[in-house]
């Protein structure tokens, strides 16, 4: 709730139980001390986001780039590429054979040379974020082995996503909420630009590209049914993955990942 429509829904609050004290036979305290109740809380919950923002800003104040990023939109998880690019930095190919391997014999499979190279440079920069023994999960693991190792590099790589995981994800796992909903996403980009200044407005496009791009990574990843529906489900982290963040002491990315009951 803004602050601007705060005393909006104080007015309409009282408004609602003083005719309701009207018309029945209760008396003036059981009408009017919940409804204090009420705004005490709502006023409780704004003090408590302001405080939150005041301290990321604090917290946050040297950094010279801002936290949050569009560059996810360049794709989701791509797990089948991030093997390709997983197995090319465990050989420790040649640049020359590098380039050969995704430009020339098309090993990422794209339609174009300049997909291929936005893949490349989305992919290289999250895997290089983590050591090789996350490469090799990648490269070697099965299914959810991969798809969650990739995901762990995506959060490293995006506070965007991380964020959403565990400030709005998490929250509706605990509401019980058996959805989510584009307005979630819409509502938690407002704060975020709240948390971080630098960010800017998003265009409509660039709102719409990024929630998309970060539904299909959780529907991806196990916690979306799918991106039609958005329907929540449990989702259980690889116990390999989580092995390899704990012996790195990733506690952000952990803390992102694991927000499923």
């Amino acid at each position: 709730m803004a602050l601007s429509s705060f005393g909006l829904v104080e007015r309409r609050l009282w408004l609602t139980a003083e005719r309701h004290q009207t018309n029945s036979k209760l008396k003036v305290s059981e009408c009017f001390i919940p409804v204090l109740g009420i705004i005490f809380l709502a006023y409780a919950d704004q003090m408590l986001a302001a405080a939150y923002r005041r301290t990321w800003r604090k917290a946050h104040q040297n950094e010279e780039t801002m936290r949050y990023s569009a560059d996810i939109t360049s794709g989701s998880l791509k797990v089948t590429e991030s093997r390709v690019i997983a197995d090319l930095l465990l050989r420790r190919v040649s640049r020359k054979e590098w380039d050969q391997a995704l430009y020339e014999d098309n090993a990422l499979q794209t339609r174009s040379r300049e997909t291929a190279k936005r893949f490349n440079r989305l992919i290289r920069r999250r895997l290089t974020s983590m050591e090789p023994d996350l490469w090799k999960l990648v490269r070697d693991g099965n299914g959810s082995t991969s798809t969650h190792a990739c995901l762990a590099a995506a959060v490293k790589c995006s506070f965007l996503l991380g964020d959403f995981l565990d400030l709005v994800v998490r929250n509706e796992y605990r509401a019980y909420s058996p959805t989510l909903s584009n307005k979630l996403w819409e509502d938690y980009l407002g704060d975020c630009r709240n948390r971080d200044p630098e960010m800017g407005d998003l265009s409509e496009a660039t709102r719409d590209r990024l929630r998309s791009t970060v539904f299909q990574v959780l529907a991806q990843a196990g916690y979306l049914e799918n991106t039609r529906t958005l329907k929540l489900q449990t989702v259980h982290i690889d116990r390999q993955v989580l092995a390899y963040l704990q012996g790195r002491d990733e506690k952000y990315v952990l803390k992102c990942i694991q927000v499923a009951p």
